[in-house]
């Protein structure tokens, strides 16, 4: 996992890592997603060697006074842990063909160490309003509960999850310490030491401020470089540990999450690792590692050339699309004024909420063009989206509002009950449609018609 500290842990665009990552690396190398190898980099100094693995602190763990971040307790590795770490790092710059130019702090820090840097990081303000308005823009298309507290949520998801998280402010990569390092805590520190080698090369911080505005481009970064960084974990496995190694990370991976969570929230923590490793295989197939590195030079637009890689080969651009919609009486935009991108992942993810099933959400996606959304406040606090979509083609569109309000052309306003919200579709132009979820079919109809009046 990369995290930034002013952009952090939740929202796309917000790098989460996770026990997933060894799920999903273990499986890629059980199945001989290993491709050949650079020739080996100049070895480094390994980690600074300690007296003994026993577990001391570099603070008292405890509660903390609200607005100071939390103590995080350390595990000062031994000589052999280091010689493993060392080994590890070598490893990583063998496969990725490049080596660190500075130094990073590796820290192995115990559970509640990682606790309290996740509490840390969600506890920054830039990330819980960043979090409000994700939550608003779920709960708007009916995909988390209303007043759900995503920070309170992705607080127990990642308390049972991560393990192991790289921070470019601090230059600093941690790794959750067992008594000694076994396949999980050895295939976490190679996906976070390559996180590492991103930093120096690429200077992700400076990657995910330029797209920080727009959601789906900064979760289309963030497929690029949690893809990256899998692609190489699972290289790992299967050279260092074998397919015994790959098979004991799915049994120590694929345990559920003692806290239930939202589906959605899970799915759009795995998202980055799932279809950032296919995406980037597909780039390594075409080019091998200097695709992928140039990748980083001019990262994915948006989601859509994540999901369709041909369409990042051919920069095929999203569609820029200006919304300021009318509203009824009573009801106000909340969150950013300008409004955001769903993108092609989230629309594709919402109609499988609403019902469709996964190829059918797959095809009817498939034709997005480029999109705009504001999240409206209504009487009595409930939260509508209002959207307009451009869709590559008119078949596209009609595609598109055939799934959601089936049945023959009538009024300008097509209105329709899905899963457990009403939407409102209007037909702008041949490829433009304009979109509406709200609670119910009054507040469709009534925001429907004064957005596209």
């Amino acid at each position: 996992m990369y995290t930034r500290a002013t952009h952090t842990l939740g929202p796309p665009g917000h790098h989460i890592a996770m026990g997933l990552a060894v799920l999903v690396t273990a499986l890629a190398a059980a199945c001989g997603a290993s491709p050949s190898t650079p020739p080996a980099a100049p070895p480094t100094v390994p980690p600074s060697t300690g007296a003994a693995a026993a577990p001391t602190a570099t603070a008292e763990a405890g509660a903390a006074t609200p607005g100071t971040p939390r103590p995080v307790e350390t595990v000062i590795p031994g000589a052999e842990i280091a010689s493993q770490l060392g080994r590890v790092e070598e490893v990583v710059r063998r496969i990725r063909g490049a080596a660190l130019r500075e130094g990073v702090t590796q820290e192995f820090v115990t559970g509640t160490g990682m606790r309290a840097l996740i509490d840390n990081e969600l506890d920054d303000p830039e990330a819980i309003e960043a979090l409000r308005e994700e939550g608003l823009l779920l709960e708007a298309l009916g995909m988390i509960a209303p007043r759900t507290d995503l920070v309170e949520a992705y607080r127990a998801l990642l308390g049972d999850q991560v393990v192991g998280l790289y921070s470019p402010e601090r230059d600093a990569l941690y790794v959750l310490a067992g008594a000694s390092p076994g396949p999980v805590e050895l295939s976490t520190y190679a996906h976070e030491y390559h996180h590492a080698l991103q930093d120096q090369r690429f200077d992700l911080d400076a990657l995910s401020e330029a797209v920080k505005d727009n959601r789906d481009t900064s979760m289309a970064l963030s497929t690029l470089i949690e893809g990256d960084a899998v692609f190489t974990q699972a290289q790992y496995i299967a050279q260092e540990l074998g397919p015994s190694g790959a098979l004991a990370l799915l049994g120590a991976a694929s345990a559920a999450p003692r806290t239930p969570v939202p589906p959605v929230l899970m799915d759009m923590l795995q998202f980055p690792y799932v279809q950032g490793l296919s995406f980037v295989q597909t780039l390594s197939s075409a080019g091998g590692i200097a695709a992928v590195d140039a990748a980083f030079a001019r990262p994915p637009d948006s989601t859509e050339q994540v999901l369709h890689p041909e369409k990042f080969r051919n920069r095929e651009a999203p569609v820029a699309v200006a919304l300021a919609p009318r509203l009824p009486e009573g009801w106000t935009v909340v969150g950013a004024p300008e409004g955001n991108v769903l993108g092609e992942y989230l629309i594709r993810r919402w109609l499988r909420e609403v019902g469709l099933q996964a190829p059918s959400a797959q095809a009817v996606s498939t034709g997005w063009g480029g999109d705009r959304y504001v999240v409206t406040e209504g009487p009595g606090g409930s939260h509508s989206l209002i959207a307009r979509i451009a869709w590559d083609t008119s078949a596209d569109a009609d595609e598109f509002v055939a799934a959601l309000t089936p049945g023959p052309a009538g009024d300008s306003l097509r209105l329709g009950a899905v899963g457990r919200r009403w939407v409102g579709i209007v037909r702008l132009d041949a490829r433009t449609l304009l979109l509406v979820v709200a609670p119910d079919r009054a507040a469709a109809e009534a925001l429907g018609r004064a957005a596209a009046g």
